[in-house]
């Protein structure tokens, strides 16, 4: 999935290329609080319909599962946390009588019972309906904004938003027409596919020195990720000062 770096853009000449990009910007916000506005169950049409919808594109699976990668990370933590609450709960109750004291059955009791309460707690976090839910709504939100990055280019997006920008400014009387607020909003949008650039660049780099995927992994490259992004914005803002002065 590393060859599909996440919301990075694609050139093509689809309808949906097409669409007027600051449509596609105004969209994005609408669809998504319609969708946690709405019954759940209308995100169970949205997500087959994405994955239709981009294969109409002719955008790769595996471009399309490396996009829902915030949507396994996000779940899986959201699970995580469920099954901590759930374990601390059932332990508190098990371990410690009415008045806070700890209850030692010994250590083949307590060891016993530890995996009955981690099986109980699993079973409870698997079982949680609001969390399946939420995550069904995530990944039609995250579909969305795919589909906005992976047809829409930078330049695209920024003009986009300038136009937005300049049609409420004419509705205002006496307000300046330049786009002012424009190029900080585009440039806050298009960072968000170059933070997931960088971080395959860094993983790539990392693996072709024999690195594995593990958590001493992410604990080094973290760091090296903020140092990296610091020296682009630092760069990018560098280049945007020159453009204007000149």
């Amino acid at each position: 999935m590393s060859d599909f770096p996440i919301f990075s853009y694609r050139q093509g000449d689809t309808f949906v290329h097409k669409i007027p990009s600051w449509l596609k910007i105004l969209f994005i916000p609408a669809f998504n609080v319609a969708v946690f506005l709405v019954d759940w169950r209308a995100s169970l049409f949205f997500v087959p319909a994405f994955f239709a919808l981009f294969c109409a594109l002719r955008f790769p699976l595996r471009e399309q599962l490396n996009d829902m990668k915030p949507v396994f990370y996000y779940g899986f933590f959201l699970y995580f946390v469920n099954f901590f609450v759930q374990f601390c709960s059932i332990f508190m109750s098990a371990f410690f009588d009415c008045e806070g004291a700890f209850v030692f059955l010994g250590f083949a009791d307590f060891f016993r019972r530890i995996f009955d309460i981690a099986s109980v707690s699993l079973s409870s976090a698997v079982r949680e309906a609001g969390t399946a839910k939420f995550c069904v709504r995530f990944c039609a939100c995250v579909q969305s904004c795919s589909l906005m990055f992976r047809t829409s280019s930078p330049t695209q997006i920024r003009y986009g938003i300038e136009d937005i920008e300049v049609f409420i400014r004419k509705l205002i009387p006496g307000c300046h027409k330049d786009a002012k607020f424009a190029l900080a909003v585009s440039m806050l949008l298009i960072f968000i596919p170059t933070v997931f650039r960088i971080w395959g660049e860094l993983t790539r780099a990392w693996k072709a020195r024999g690195g594995k995927t593990s958590l001493r992994m992410i604990l080094v490259l973290i760091p090296e990720l903020f140092s990296v992004g610091l020296r682009f914005a630092y760069n990018t803002s560098r280049a945007l000062v020159c453009r204007m002065s000149s």
